[in-house]
């Protein structure tokens, strides 16, 4: 069975979701992100709301070919408008729970340790953290 265009949008989207969010996609099984982090930044938001825009749109431009189709497109098309609502807000995620330092954190106990290239991958993420907390210093400074 082929995929669907609807089907095609949502896989290449969650592409481009996993190089916005490389701790998210480690976390579901995704190697190749595993030597990345995420950028926190402004700009980075902001790159992430103009993907959401696009894929939104053409979204809108598809035709429903069957009712996975509609769960797809309904399910796609509810998570991008919230999530644009949210960035229009200007909010920054700051919980003491769930946020960019507990993600950070919590990912190297979820890395794999097996392999020469696992450790590889650990060292590679570690060193930049620095980089991935000052980007989501930057946007606490810069928050409404």
């Amino acid at each position: 069975m082929s995929r669907s265009p609807i089907d095609a949008l949502a896989e290449q989207y969650a592409a481009r979701l996993a190089e916005f969010h490389p701790v998210t996609a480690s976390e579901i099984g995704l190697g190749e992100y595993a030597d990345k982090m995420p950028d926190y930044s402004q700009e980075a938001a902001d790159d992430l709301d103009t993907v959401n825009a696009g894929v939104l749109a053409r979204l809108d431009d598809l035709e429903i070919e069957s009712a996975d189709d509609q769960i797809t497109k309904d399910a796609l098309a509810e998570r991008l408008v919230v999530e644009r609502q949210l960035h229009a807000t200007g909010v920054v995620d700051l919980n003491n729970i769930a946020s960019p330092v507990q993600d950070i954190r919590s990912t190297f106990d979820l890395m794999p340790t097996a392999t020469a290239e696992d450790w590889n991958n650990i060292a590679a993420r570690l060193a930049l953290v620095g980089t991935a907390l000052s980007s989501y210093q930057q946007r606490l400074a810069s928050a409404t």
